[in-house]
């Protein structure tokens, strides 16, 4: 039985890990080019780049405050599936839209389900792995999204230097359906089994005013969101940056393709070896190591070697990334997964939103460049706020 559960358990993970792969490489391509696209929507003012797609992600974060309370009418398999569709919908009218307005709308909804759908796939890969292997899951779930995050961004560039950035859109559609019929495919389930409590959203505030009574919830909370904040501003102002320097499109593919490979060739190794090694420590050392490498991307006045420098500051991005989460499912218990990962969840877009919308202030004040700067300072905070974490056994 055991055996049969464990071989059960190491399948599906593979499974959702293709799957995730899969949307990377659609949504990495996005990524890629998503500033640098609404910055030509608003005839070049990088500041209210900043503020716009930080008041989206401030927009998906409450969303997911209502998740617990939807999942009492849908389960997590079928809010994956809708919000798939949505998302599939969301972007393919991207390559059609040339009115801000209707960008705007489009663009929100998109983001709202993107949203909802990874937060309904972190509770399936829950599911469907014991909580011994959560380490080795967590592992091996970010490595094949972080093969799409490298090879996504890659294309995405190309394909906006060469067709032009609506038609990336298109690019990222293809992926997301071939995802989305893999899924359905594959019948991956919710755990029925595990007698997890269904919520009103009466019950949802309720949960999200208990998450934050919880003293190691709350500081696994503000280190998870670190890391959140990092891509956040890296993802919107590294674009920006590179074009503003003159580089062609393709540039950008190249340096996020770059910044991802430490994480492929190191994020599963450290999610098998993470109990071990201890969480504390990998968090520790993973944002100090960050925040040496922004501060060196700042002081160069050489855009390659900027690249260069995040690229290498990704070696401690590899040591976070798998470790917050696998850290916060060490603090709970199974059948606590639906109550809490909805508020712990929130810090993605929290801290993604005051990356974005405070370095919009940043580079409002001081030149482009000074955005490594911020991040330094940034993470070197985070890198003190994991010292206080609770060491999980």
């Amino acid at each position: 039985m055991f055996l049969a559960k464990s071989y059960y358990s190491r399948t599906k993970s593979t499974q959702l890990a293709i799957i995730a792969l899969l949307t990377t490489l659609g949504v990495g391509a996005i990524d890629s080019i998503w500033s640098v696209y609404i910055n030509n929507l608003l005839n070049d003012n990088v500041a209210l780049v900043g503020l716009i797609t930080g008041l989206f992600t401030f927009g998906a974060m409450l969303i997911l405050l209502f998740d617990a309370p939807l999942l009492e009418f849908y389960h997590e398999r079928k809010l994956y599936v809708i919000s798939t569709i949505v998302l599939i919908i969301g972007y393919t009218s991207f390559f059609f839209i040339k009115s801000l307005g209707l960008f705007l709308v489009a663009a929100f909804v998109s983001m709202t389900a993107l949203t909802l759908r990874r937060q309904n796939y972190g509770i399936l890969v829950r599911e469907n792995n014991r909580a011994k292997n959560m380490g080795e899951a967590e592992g091996l779930q970010y490595t094949l999204m972080n093969v799409g995050w490298l090879i996504g961004p890659l294309i995405g560039g190309f394909v906006a230097a060469q067709l032009g950035y609506n038609y990336v859109f298109l690019f990222a559609t293809v992926f997301l359906i071939i995802s989305f019929f893999l899924f359905e495919v594959t019948k991956i389930k919710e755990c029925n089994h595990c007698n997890i409590e269904r919520f009103t959203i009466k019950q949802g505030f309720s949960n999200l005013s208990s998450y934050f009574k919880k003293k190691d919830l709350v500081r696994n909370y503000f280190v998870s969101g670190g890391i959140s904040m990092y891509w956040g501003i890296l993802y919107i102002y590294v674009p920006l940056l590179i074009i503003k320097e003159g580089l062609a499109s393709y540039w950008i593919g190249i340096a996020l393709f770059s910044i991802c490979v430490p994480l492929v060739l190191l994020e599963y190794v450290i999610g098998i070896k993470s109990d071990s090694i201890g969480f504390r420590k990998l968090l520790v050392y993973g944002y100090a190591i960050m925040a040496l490498f922004a501060f060196l991307a700042f002081s160069t006045k050489n855009i390659y070697f900027s690249i260069l420098y995040l690229a290498l500051g990704s070696i401690g991005a590899a040591c976070v990334e798998g470790t917050r989460e696998a850290h916060f499912f060490k603090l709970i218990k199974k059948y606590e997964s639906e109550k809490y990962y909805g508020p712990y969840n929130t810090h993605r877009q929290g801290f993604s939103t005051i990356g974005k919308i405070t370095t919009a202030g940043v580079v409002v004040l001081f030149p482009l460049n000074y955005f490594f700067l911020y991040m330094s300072i940034a993470m070197l905070f985070f890198a003190f706020m994991a010292t206080t974490i609770k060491k999980s056994q």
